[in-house]
């Protein structure tokens, strides 16, 4: 059993395009956001009701279905490369969302901080699924055969070692600018550092596959397809996308 395991993941390691994809997945993941800090500024500074901010919870959800449909629709034919890229600048874009939110913009044009923080949740949300969706689609198409859970298992360590760094670096950022329960002077710092640092990940795209990675990944017969991954996990990732 132990052998198998070795196996399996030297197989996994020799494969540069996976290796690349791992490494794209754990920065991604590890790029620091406000969300903890921004929803205490939501509930003391702002006052919102808790009832507000479980809509807020199902607005999210809802959006993130949004994204993935988004996805499907107009970016599945995109290279993982262009998908990602174009996911970071939208993302990156749709950051500065809270920042006009903590700064009072959205007063000065007459936008109420209900539907601003509201438009903010659907649009983080939506962003992160047009990030989320490409990487996992391209990790079940790459995987060895036989190898999809050590895969799979190995990329979800990646993900919560990198939210583990994400929310430490978060919370070192919240303190070093003196943020707390009661100051919230220096929030739109905060919250420009983290949406600045999510074109970190850009900068790894170029080591992702382009347009005919999976044509590369064909090697049995011309006209063959790439078979879809056989673990339920990566099945319905598959099936999803």
């Amino acid at each position: 059993m132990f052998r198998q395991l070795r196996e399996a993941a030297l197989k996994v390691y020799r494969d540069r395009t996976l290796r690349n994809m791992a490494l794209y997945y754990f920065v991604f993941s590890a790029t620091p956001n406000s969300g903890t800090a921004f929803t205490y500024y939501l509930i003391n500074e702002k006052k919102f009701s808790k009832s507000f901010m479980a809509i807020i919870s199902v607005v999210s959800v809802l959006s993130g279905l949004a994204g993935l449909q988004f996805y499907k629709r107009f970016m599945i034919g995109l290279s993982t490369r262009t998908a990602l890229r174009i996911s970071i600048l939208v993302s990156t874009l749709l950051g500065f969302v809270p920042l006009m939110l903590v700064t009072g913009f959205n007063q000065k044009i007459g936008i109420p901080d209900a539907y601003f923080a509201l438009g903010d949740d659907v649009f983080e949300s939506f962003a992160g699924y047009l990030s989320l969706i490409p990487m996992q689609r391209t990790v079940a198409i790459l995987c060895p055969e036989g190898s999809e859970g050590i895969v799979y298992a190995g990329f979800m360590s990646l993900s919560n070692s990198g939210s583990a760094l994400s929310s430490y670096t978060a919370a070192v950022l919240t303190e070093w600018l003196g943020i707390t329960r009661t100051n919230y002077d220096n929030m739109y710092a905060l919250v420009l550092l983290c949406t600045l640092t999510n074109l970190i990940p850009y900068v790894f795209t170029s080591f992702l596959p382009d347009a005919s990675f999976a044509r590369r990944k064909v090697k049995n017969a011309k006209g063959v397809t790439p078979s879809p991954p056989t673990s339920p996990a990566m099945s319905a990732v598959h099936a999803q996308v």
